[in-house]
């Protein structure tokens, strides 16, 4: 299922682009002035921020942060000026965290904006403010009714795209199914068709070595093995190939041999992504109605507030929404 844009990508139309601010003790009012900054000096789009005006603004002011504010659109999340604890993990934070998604989500249903960007949250503090969702993936699954979503990164090293999401180790191979990787690998294909002409996308295996032909186990043989067969079917001999044992398919990534890759789990993707791409990153939603883009980073407590961080992944965030969304009006990510 892909984002509706029958009505944004019309070519007298500015894209527009759809915040939510993130945790307000933490970097993400930050990283999201700073990136405008940047961008709206190069690019012609209009960003609409769910979040606390009040916060907003100061954050701007105490940071120096110079950005056309007649030019950004705010809606109002909360119901109280918001003066930030830098660093705290608190149910205050987490409450404006949870109402500047919820209305981020409100806009782009309500106004039909294909492009939404996602500040960094912290997990405990939007669960004391009643959060019952894994993290924002899952919750903006909900929230569009969306069946069949999964969790990718963009960036300019390589693109990733997780099988398994934020499960323990121990339960990722029962969570393996045949049906349900075809099925992310496709919508995988599907986005990464918006920005690459021919994608070569790469599977890893689970096991060591791939399994060595089931030596080590038969989820390759069983589960991995026959989706890449049936991926190779519908899009193609050079679309999709593996499984490949995963202590060497990211060196063959970054040699150029392949696009993308397809982890089986969590840290076997994110170490590698994380090594090549730390600042420049960015993670997607997929499945949604929306093209959903947000940092690869968290909330940087040790630095929030000292006007340290780096909005290299928000702008970078920025660039691939706007690609994916709008692929006929805007140049290549930052």
């Amino acid at each position: 299922m892909g984002p509706s844009t029958q009505s944004s990508n019309r070519q007298d139309e500015i894209p527009q682009v759809v915040f939510s601010m993130g945790d307000p003790n933490g970097i993400g009012p930050e990283i999201t002035l700073k990136a405008l900054q940047v961008l709206l000096k190069s690019r012609s789009f209009k960003p609409i921020i769910a979040g606390n005006n009040h916060c907003l603004r100061k954050t701007g002011e105490e940071m120096s942060i110079s950005i056309p504010w007649e030019q950004v659109e705010i809606v109002e999340a909360g119901d109280r000026p918001f003066q930030p604890a830098w660093g705290r993990k608190d149910k205050a934070a987490g409450e404006l965290a949870f109402s500047s998604l919820q209305k981020a989500v409100e806009i782009c249903r309500g106004r039909n904006i294909p492009s939404l960007v996602t500040a960094p949250v912290n997990k405990e503090s939007l669960i004391m403010a009643g959060f019952r969702y894994p993290g924002q993936t899952e919750y903006l699954a909900a929230a569009f009714s969306s069946q069949k979503f999964c969790m990718a990164f963009l960036s300019n090293s390589f693109h990733l795209l997780l099988a398994t999401i934020h499960i323990p180790l121990s339960q990722v191979p029962a969570h393996l199914d045949h049906r349900d990787l075809f099925e992310k690998c496709c919508l995988f294909h599907q986005a990464l068709s918006r920005i690459l002409a021919s994608p070569r996308i790469a599977v890893c295996g689970l096991n060591p070595h791939a399994s060595e032909n089931g030596v080590f186990g038969d989820e390759e043989n069983r589960i991995i093995l026959p989706a890449v067969k049936e991926l190779k079917t519908k899009f193609g001999d050079s679309s999709f190939s593996g499984p490949y044992p995963p202590d060497t398919v990211f060196n063959k990534t970054s040699s150029g041999q392949f696009d993308a890759v397809v982890a089986m789990y969590h840290d076997q993707g994110l170490i590698h992504l994380k090594l090549l791409a730390f600042e420049s990153a960015v993670n997607t939603t997929l499945g949604l109605p929306v093209y959903r883009t947000s940092p690869a980073h968290g909330t940087a407590f040790d630095i929030a507030g000292h006007n340290l961080a780096n909005p290299g992944s928000m702008i970078a965030a920025v660039g691939w929404g706007l690609q994916m969304a709008y692929p006929h009006k805007v140049v290549q990510a930052e």
